[in-house]
């Protein structure tokens, strides 16, 4: 979300003279703790989960909310990855699932994505052997192909 938010900013800061916008990264599950635990203050927060608004910050830290934009999940990798000339949207979980592959996703307690990686993988209806390899070989941080 930071591409989009660099220009909103830039934009408010044209219309608004002397008003300085300072943005904050991180995880989503990280940047509402940070403002819900830790006693730091927001004037807008904006989540990759939406979810996590209501869930953790209603009614104490937020009075509102509402869904601006949805995102996909989805499987990069490069020219240079194993097996790049052969994956495709069919078969991707038993490219993941062959020795040698190497993948992952990111840390689960911190962003929407590392929590929502394995319930893509079980929507995709994976074979139960493609599942169990996948989460025996996951790690916290994003890994290439």
């Amino acid at each position: 979300m930071t591409g989009p938010f660099e220009k909103v900013k830039a934009a408010f800061e044209a219309e608004h003279p002397g008003v300085t916008v300072v943005l904050e990264r991180g995880g989503s599950v990280d940047i509402i703790k940070r403002v819900t635990g830790n006693g730091d203050s927001a004037d807008l927060l904006a989540s990759a989960d939406y979810a996590l608004i209501p869930e953790m910050m209603v009614p104490e830290h937020a009075d509102w909310y509402l869904t601006f934009a949805k995102n996909r999940m989805v499987l990069t990798y490069t020219n240079e990855s194993r097996y790049a000339d052969e994956i495709t949207a069919v078969n991707w979980h038993d490219v993941l699932a062959r020795d040698g592959v190497r993948w992952g996703f990111s840390d689960p307690n911190s962003d929407p994505c590392g929590y929502r990686t394995p319930m893509v993988i079980q929507l995709a209806e994976a074979t139960t052997e493609t599942v169990r390899s996948l989460r025996t070989s996951s790690r916290p941080t994003a890994t290439s192909l």
